[in-house]
């Protein structure tokens, strides 16, 4: 992958605004996002969301950067959240790319972990939609996978979510000063000021935007089948089969137009107090590793 002129990466944690960050760096005239925004590069775990996209061969993955003019482009990025919860991806990354600069972004370990099942949900990757049930699975679902999700660490919530050891194994072995932290509080509260956090981390120049909107919600799919048929291992087969008879190009079209179909906004009921308990109980180590090592405190909303 050395030949990639990859310059950053957003690489966690997912449900954070990492989306919205992604956006609004796209808008800056010295910065070349590629596009899919997660295009899983590293990481040998996440091989199957890489084939899904159809980026097998390293010719694929140079040709999501044609569009970068050296004269022009100061940051290179790209923003695959689940490189920071990988069990390769980080040391891929400092392997081909050690003065690579990350940015992470943070979110209380309990609102990420239930944030992030929802998008399973909404993804078809996670048939059961009770957070709480999903949870006591994960034991059991390392004996047998869940077939629905094509990486099947994904419905492994608690690792998702453990920021705290991530991030500390990150600072400590990536070279001083290439990792920036913010939190998802700080970000939603003052998308500005991040954004110009971020561009100072990144040597770019101060060019503000006019507008800061929030770029993804919480949805889930408005006709379950649909969306299984889409993205599940059995929906892998019929996209290819589709893909043989109409092509990449308009395949990559109806994933997109289906995908505003398939959807609806939700707002999520907030947990048990007994179950959160419980998962404080498991998250508290992380946001004291957070506390004590990189400084950073995270608060919980639901």
């Amino acid at each position: 992958m050395r030949n990639l002129p990859l310059t950053f990466a957003i690489v966690g944690a997912p449900k954070a605004g990492t989306t919205s960050l992604a956006t609004y760096l796209s808008m800056h005239p010295q910065v070349f996002m590629c596009h899919p925004k997660e295009p899983f590069i590293f990481g040998e775990d996440l091989r199957p969301l890489r084939k899904r996209l159809g980026l097998e061969t390293a010719t694929a993955l140079v040709r999501l950067f044609r569009g970068v003019d050296p004269r022009r482009h100061v940051q290179v990025g790209e923003a695959s959240t689940l490189y920071l919860s990988s069990s390769s991806a980080i040391d891929e990354i400092l392997r081909e790319l050690p003065h690579l600069r990350a940015i992470v972004m943070l979110r209380h370990p309990i609102d990420l972990a239930y944030s992030f099942h929802g998008e399973m949900v909404s993804q078809g990757f996670e048939p059961e939609s009770d957070f709480e049930r999903a949870w006591d699975l994960q034991d059991s679902r390392l004996a047998t996978p869940e077939p629905a999700c094509p990486v099947p660490r994904l419905l492994q919530y608690r690792d998702i979510a453990s920021i705290g050891t991530q991030v500390s194994q990150l600072v400590r072995r990536a070279p001083r000063g290439s990792v920036c932290c913010v939190t998802f509080d700080d970000f939603v509260a003052d998308p500005e000021a991040i954004y110009a956090h971020v561009c100072t981390f990144l040597g770019l120049a101060d060019e503000r935007l006019t507008d800061y909107p929030v770029m993804r919600q919480a949805s889930v799919p408005r006709i379950r089948l649909l969306s299984r048929a889409l993205v599940s291992p059995l929906g892998i087969r019929v996209t290819g089969s589709v893909q043989r008879v109409v092509g990449p190009r308009l395949t990559k079209k109806l994933r997109r137009h289906t995908d505003v179909v398939k959807r609806r906004r939700i707002r999520r009921p907030p947990l048990s107090e007994d179950f959160r308990n419980q998962l404080r109980r498991v998250f508290d180590p992380e946001l004291l590793l957070l506390k004590t090592e990189l400084n950073v405190n995270l608060s919980q909303r639901e």
